[in-house]
Parts: C-alpha cells; structure tokens; sequence
C-alpha cells in the first residue's frame, strides 16, 4: 500500500504552523517524506511518516479517515489538520493522530506493545508530544527524532537498572534503524510539578505585602538549624532579614522543607548517575571553554535598553574569571548528568520527589548535552531556576514596593539554603562526596554554571521571550559584580564539605 496522494505536499504546511517545527516556517514548504511505514490500514488509518525539512527530522503519526468521521474528531483541532488525500478507497482527511484518543491507542498497540482503554493527549509540550492511557502510562513521542540514542530513554533505563526510583518506571521504548521514536513510562496520578508549587509558595507569600517580626531561622528535618548560604546581593541588616525569614516560613504554602527533599533526591541521582554510567577526573578546562561557548552566543545578540547587564558586556567582564575557572587544581570529577535540572522537571508525588525528562536542553546540539561535567551543574540548574520562580512570582505581582521585593528574595534566600542543605547532607553520607570539587575550588565551579545557566536563559529570553530579559539579566549582573570582586559567596554547610583532595 502507497502513500496517499497529496500527503507529501500537503506536510509542509501542516509543518510550518507547529510549535515544535524547529525552522523557517518558509522552509517546511520544501519538506520530503524521508521514510514511512502503514500500521494501521483500516479505518481510522495510521501511517508513520519521518519528513524532512530544512535538514531537521520530523516524525509525524498520521490519522486518515473519511471526512465525516475526521470533522468529529477534528473539532477545535484545526492546526492538526494535513490535508485531504486520495486513497484507493477514496478521499480522506489526514491529520496528526496523536490529537486523535483512538489512533493514540492503537500507536501504543502498535509499537510497544502498551494496551490500553482510554487515551488522553497532553497539550502542554513545545519539542514532543504526550499521551497519557489508563491514567497509569504515558507515552512520549519525539517529534524531532535524532540519529543515536535519545538521552530520555539512554539514561531512564540506566538508572533504573541501578535501583534509583525517583523517576516514573520505563514501560518500554520505540526504536527504528538508529532513532528513537517515542517511550513509555509510568504515569504519576496526583503528582505536582515543582514549578507550579513554588508558584503557589510564592503567591501566598507575596499576596501578604508586609514583613512580620523576627525569629530564629527554623530547624531543618533532622532537627539541626540549617547553615545560611548568601546569594547574591547587599544583606539586609540582621534583624530585617530575621523579618523577612519569618514572613517567608508562615506562609502557608512555605516551600522550605520540600526544597530540603528536593535536595536530598538530587544528590540520589547523582550517585545513581555515578554508578550506571561512571565517572572520571574534571578537566575545568573544558568547563572553561563551554563557558566561553556560551558567553559567545550571548554576545552575538543586540543590546537592550534597560536590562541589569548588556550581552555585549557579559563576555568581557567574565574574561578573568574564565581563566581562573580553568586552572582548578580540585574541580572534583565528572560524570552523566541531568542537564537540564529545574523546577519544571521534577514532581512531587505522595512518596517523594521525581525527576523527569532526561533529553537535556533542547536548544543545544546532542552531543553537548551527552558531555559529562560537574554534578553541579545541575546544582546550578536548580538554584536559577528559584531565582527564576521568585522573579516571575513578583513580575505577576506587579509591584516595585520594596517588602514585596524583599519578600520574593528571602524565599530564593531560604529555599536555595534548604536545597543544597538537602544536597550537601546526603553527599557527605554517600559516594557523591569524591564526586565534588573540593572546597578551594566548590564556589567557583558553582558560580561558572550558574554563569553559563544564566547566558543561555539571556539569549533565549531575548530571542523567544523579550520580556522576561531582564530575570536572567539580573541575575548574571550580581553574578558578574561578585565575580569581579573576588567575593564568590560560600554556598556550603561550614566544617562538614564534602569533595576531594582539598576539602576542608
């Protein structure tokens, strides 16, 4: 059975309006089905198509099914709509079946083997496209498959095969000739993303609008009063700060104690990351050049008015530290890491934290994000992306009133202490100890990630979203005025770091 005529003509269209198309628009005309396959030929029909366009990949399941059938499917999915083609049976509407519970369904059938009743899509997705089935299965499926193994299946089997548990079970994979094509895990029924409940934190927190009275800063779970880790900034004097920390814990969504587990879990990973894929000694050397990589692409962009730090200005304000990156002499050893760690990758479920989506940043080529590095760089990942929940928090407030700002960085202050309070902790009980840098070199290991964390969110924030510029611009201008100081804050627990030769 061939392909239905005006398929392949009809794809470049449909390509060109989809928000994971990659490209041009204008380049998806140009599009060629580079290889396809029948599944299902009755009705509906499923067809598995790769396109080709502009040099990219993608991977389109097709539903057919007479215009009757399609229009009742369809309703409100008009952007999922190919075109019309001929069969041999007739004419027929075809159009993306992911949007489709029943080509959802037998898709699952058809290629792992994951039967199922029901069939719901999740439309959240910007690079791929989810199904949830049964509400105990979700299957993923990668738009724009990639030659080799996809990180999200590579490493979600490895750490499996290790025991770690935080993550959602794989079910199984799809793979064809050399691409992964989609994967199944389990489904995690009630869980929260962090994102959203540090959202909610903070909300509660800032819709107060005032700083309550002083108090101690609260015991951690084991009972020990966590250590204080300076972010960047002028302190406030003791007793406002001791203010701002107590207005920060009454809030009812106090989000303090989950960042301590959060923590916890993310030191798990990185043992479990140690031990499925190995490690080896750091070469800061390369940190140094992805840095400078990175600050590069930065410095390619157009200045803004009004934003903390100009792109033009990053790269040469940072040149020194760079250099000094790179001759660590105890950066601590590298190994398989996250990548892409923020509160949008993890949710909470009733039995504790999980980690989701191992594909790592989208925006950066394969085998940059398949390099092993620093476990802190997802440590970094994780601190910006508080910085990050604090400063959308107060843009939605929509206030300048100085409690409020006050407000929004006691809880980054207090949630990034109780994070790596939960890191810190369990390294020091765990293999992830010989894994870290040692204490001469931990600070500045660190503030290089967050460095280049914050590079790359400028120069996406100012190619997709302009006017959350000035976040990671705020962020690296403290970033840099510490750097340029010599003054890189201690962000560890005093008298009990855990790292190599050089701890203290």
């Amino acid at each position: 059975m061939s392909i239905p005529a005006g398929l392949e003509s009809a794809l470049g269209d449909f390509l060109g309006r989809q928000r994971w198309f990659s490209g041009d628009p204008a380049a998806a005309a140009e599009s060629t089905i580079a290889d396809w396959e029948w599944l299902v030929r009755d009705e509906p029909g499923l067809l598995w198509v790769l396109a080709e366009a502009a040099g990219t990949v993608y991977q389109v399941p097709v539903g057919l099914r007479r215009t009757e059938a399609a229009d009742a499917i369809l309703e409100g999915q008009e952007n999922a709509v190919i075109g019309r083609v001929e069969l041999g049976r007739g004419e027929a509407v075809a159009y993306d079946a992911l949007v489709d519970p029943e080509c959802c369904i037998l898709l699952a059938a058809s290629v792992l083997d994951l039967h199922a009743s029901r069939a719901r899509p999740v439309g959240a997705e910007q690079s791929n496209s989810s199904v949830v089935f049964d509400d105990r299965a979700i299957m993923k499926v990668f738009r724009r498959p990639m030659e080799g193994a996809n990180p999200e299946v590579e490493v979600a089997v490895a750490l499996d095969g290790v025991g770690f548990n935080h993550l959602p079970a794989p079910l199984g994979y799809w793979r064809r000739k050399d691409r992964d094509l989609a994967v199944a895990q389990e489904f995690l029924v009630g869980g929260a993303e962090g994102w959203a409940m540090a959202l909610t934190s903070l909300r509660d927190l800032l819709a107060t609008e005032n700083i309550g009275s002083a108090v101690p800063f609260p015991a951690g779970p084991s009972g020990a009063s966590p250590a204080r880790h300076p972010t960047p900034g002028p302190p406030d004097d003791a007793a406002l700060e001791e203010s701002v920390e107590r207005s920060v814990m009454e809030a009812g969504g106090d989000f303090g104690f989950e960042a301590v587990r959060l923590g916890e879990m993310t030191a798990k990973l990185h043992v479990a990351m140690a031990r499925a894929f190995g490690s080896e000694p750091g070469r800061p050397g390369s940190w140094a050049e992805a840095v400078e990589v990175q600050l590069d692409r930065l410095a390619a962009r157009a200045d803004v008015a009004g934003l903390a730090v100009q792109p033009s200005e990053v790269r040469v304000r940072a040149a020194g530290f760079v250099r000094r990156l790179a001759s660590l002499q105890h950066p601590g050893q590298v190994c398989r890491v996250h990548g892409d760690f923020h509160l949008g990758q993890v949710m909470r479920s009733e039995v504790g934290w999980f980690v989701l989506d191992f594909e790592g940043e989208p925006s950066r080529p394969l085998a940059e994000r398949r390099v092993w590095t620093s476990p802190l760089k997802d440590v970094a990942g994780m601190v910006r992306s508080l910085h990050y929940a604090s400063a959308v928090a107060l843009t939605e407030r929509g206030t300048s009133g100085k409690d409020t700002a006050r407000l929004a960085a006691g809880w980054e202050r207090r949630n990034r202490s109780a994070f790596m309070d939960g890191y810190l902790r369990t390294a020091a009980s765990t293999t992830l100890a010989a894994l870290l840098p040692g204490a001469d070199d931990w600070d500045t290991v660190l503030a290089a990630f967050e460095l280049e964390k914050a590079a790359y969110e400028l120069v996406y924030e100012l190619d997709s979203r302009p006017s959350w510029a000035h976040i990671p611009a705020t962020a690296l201008a403290a970033l840099l005025d510490r750097i340029e100081l010599d003054r890189i804050e201690p962000d560890r627990i005093e008298g009990d770091v855990p790292g190599v030769e050089g701890a203290g």
